[in-house]
Order: structure tokens, then sequence, then C-alpha cells
């Protein structure tokens, strides 16, 4: 049986990640279009509503140009 990861979002982090979007002049929606992620997906993890896979995670952590465990609270299955 395979190990699952799932990535939760940083309490603190939502905030930063929006402030570097700002500066990177990109809103939400154009963020999650520029890595390949639905808006509402990405705003559900950004919220931590939702917890990330491994491949969304690593795609919003490579579009901030951030390691994962920067932004993500890290879990095992």
């Amino acid at each position: 049986m395979a190990v699952r990861a799932k990535f939760l979002m940083k309490k603190d982090v939502s905030m930063k990640i929006e402030l570097t979007l700002a500066k990177m002049g990109l809103t939400k929606r154009q963020f999650a279009q520029n890595i390949g992620v639905s808006h509402s997906y990405f705003i559900r993890v950004l919220r931590g509503k939702t917890k990330a896979g491994t491949l969304v995670a690593t795609k919003i952590a490579s579009g901030l140009k951030k390691d994962v465990d920067e932004i993500f609270l890290i879990t095992v299955d």
C-alpha cells in the first residue's frame, strides 16, 4: 500500500501568498491558470478548506518560487 502525502496550507501563509501574487501583478485566477489548476480548487486550498495533493502543492510552491514546506503542513494518510 502506497503512502500518500496531503498538504494543508499553513494558517499564516495565505495572506503572504496574496501579497506575493499582488507583487507579481497576478490575480488568484491568473495564478491558478498559470500553474494549471482550477481557480476554485486553488481558492479552497488557499483558505485551508481542501488539502492539496503532492502535484498541486508542488505547482503552487514552484509558481511562488518557494519550497513546499514553507507553504504547507505535510501529513501522511
